[in-house]
């Protein structure tokens, strides 16, 4: 079933009539330098990893490298030309340590424990992270690689996880309560999440969403603050608000909940948006599942009879280009058919039946402006309201109370 929340719907007109009732200034955005346009345009991103190396100092052979997940970045030649700086002399062991190699550049923190029970009483070993030569913003990794490094040390010390080759599992029980796993998630291959806007709309991928006490026990206390806001209404904008972090943070937590699946990113609702049919739209009609699920979710009275299927596709075929949201809104009166209309969209831009179109505003005459000079057709309505910190409604109410500008769906 379709994780999302929505509030008691409202008629486009008594959000036209409070958008009239405003007393904010009708004057156009200034560009700003404000931190938070730096936030969005100058916080470095984070960059790819492209693998992660275990390398160890074999008794019988010296330097070896044991592991390369998820493809092999090294080879035996260029990894002999760098072994020496991968597992260090004593001096350099238990500290950050970078080497720039060829295209890459290895971050890691060569540990050497020392005791009695190993063959020449010490164990020396480096887990390393490896991203691209090119990043400058490396350190994001380095809390990273010590803590596992560090981890590493106390599994050893509890269980002998490194020196044991029997335990070099990719599931492995620590205690009868503890279990690690160490295999890479299955959409850590090759997939990047989604670039995360401060206005996207995050929504759960499972119901029940995983808002339990226990279930948020189990999260970093980031992600503890966050997943009890996510109700599909919400942008990220919004989150950090209510819980009073950072927007940065929250769209970085939100992006990594997205890698592993947990949770989508749909666009906000608004009534002056665009939508239209895709492809997909014929398998709604063709699978009685979906149809029943669309039924139940976007139903706006539980007490009234269910719309028919029929209906129901007859309202996503009435999305047509060229005609927003309110305008499908009077024409064909979803809510006499008990059917709440963001319930509706939002379910069909989930499951990929109808599309938003991007709002693209264009200046009809230059007037000096900046806003003006920016509106082109080449920006988005969302790339404009990051670019002058602003949110996309009040930046489209603006110019459309300017007169000067016109929209293009696309």
């Amino acid at each position: 079933m379709f994780p999302i929340l929505a509030p008691k719907a409202r008629r486009p007109s008594e959000i036209e009539e409070q958008q009239q009732s405003d007393n904010a200034s009708k004057s156009l955005p200034n560009e700003t330098t404000s931190s938070a346009a730096e936030r969005y345009f100058q916080a470095p991103e984070l960059p790819k990893l492209r693998a992660i190396v275990f390398a160890e100092f074999d008794n019988d052979i010296g330097r070896v490298l044991r592991f390369q997940i998820p493809c092999q970045v090294f080879d035996k030649q260029r990894f002999e030309s760098i072994s020496s700086a991968i597992i260090p002399s004593e001096e350099m062991r238990d500290r950050m340590i970078t080497v720039n190699m060829f295209e890459n550049k290895i971050i890691g923190y060569p540990i050497g424990m020392k005791d009695k029970r190993y063959p020449r009483e010490i164990l020396i070993f480096n887990l390393c992270f490896v991203i691209s030569r090119q990043v400058e913003c490396d350190w994001v990794y380095e809390p990273l690689v010590q803590k596992c490094a560090e981890y590493l040390v106390e599994l050893e010390k509890e269980r002998s996880f490194i020196s044991e080759e029997k335990l070099r599992e990719c599931f492995y029980t620590v205690t009868e309560r503890t279990t690690i796993y160490l295999k890479l998630f299955s959409n850590s291959r090759g997939v990047e999440p989604p670039l995360v806007s401060p206005f996207s709309v995050p929504i759960f991928t499972r119901i029940p969403p995983p808002t339990s006490q226990a279930q948020l026990e189990r999260m970093d206390v980031l992600s503890q603050k966050i997943c009890p806001q996510i109700d599909g209404i919400r942008c990220v904008k919004d989150i950090a608000c209510v819980v009073r972090i950072d927007t940065d943070l929250v769209a970085r937590c939100i992006r990594n909940l997205c890698f592993y699946g947990c949770i989508r990113l749909l666009p906000m609702f608004l009534y002056f948006n665009c939508y239209v049919p895709t492809k997909k739209i014929r398998y709604f009609i063709e699978s009685p599942g979906i149809v029943e699920r669309c039924q139940r979710f976007s139903i706006l009275d539980s007490n009234a009879p269910i719309t028919k299927p029929s209906d129901i596709f007859r309202l996503y075929l009435g999305l047509k280009h060229g005609a927003t949201l309110h305008n499908w809104f009077l024409l064909m009166s979803p809510r006499q058919l008990n059917i709440d209309e963001r319930k509706l969209i939002q379910f069909g831009v989930y499951h990929g039946f109808i599309r938003k179109l991007d709002i693209y505003p264009v200046a009809l005459h230059e007037d000096g402006t900046k806003i003006a000079a920016a509106c082109t057709g080449e920006y988005s309505l969302d790339d404009l309201a990051l670019r002058y910190v602003c949110s996309p409604v009040e930046l489209h109410r603006k110019l459309s109370l300017n007169g000067n500008f016109q929209f293009i769906f696309r």
